[in-house]
């Protein structure tokens, strides 16, 4: 995400515990870049997008999960994705 005049866009990091299991999420908005690399298209911004992402540290590895797009969409969506993050938990 980048913020106008192409720097990096801020991001609000949060770390917390839900269900036992250390989770680290991240909260940003601005314009979307895409993914990089060699065998992406050219690049183009979009603006009025969002990221929200979580890294949750399990016993058998960590989950990561990725919610990207545009900004009113992930607002309309975000019950769902707070569900899925609280789903997570230690097996028993």
């Amino acid at each position: 995400m980048l913020a106008p005049g192409g720097k990096p866009a801020d991001a609000k990091i949060e770390k917390r515990t839900i269900n036992g299991l250390a989770v680290t999420t991240i909260d940003s908005s601005g314009e979307y870049t895409g993914m990089g690399g060699p065998m992406a298209a050219a690049k183009s911004t979009k603006p009025g997008y969002r990221l929200l992402g979580a890294i949750i540290e399990g016993p058998g590895g960590n989950v990561f999960i990725k919610f990207t797009g545009p900004a009113k969409t992930i607002a309309a969506n975000q019950g769902n994705y707070d569900r899925l993050i609280k789903s997570f938990q230690k097996e028993k």
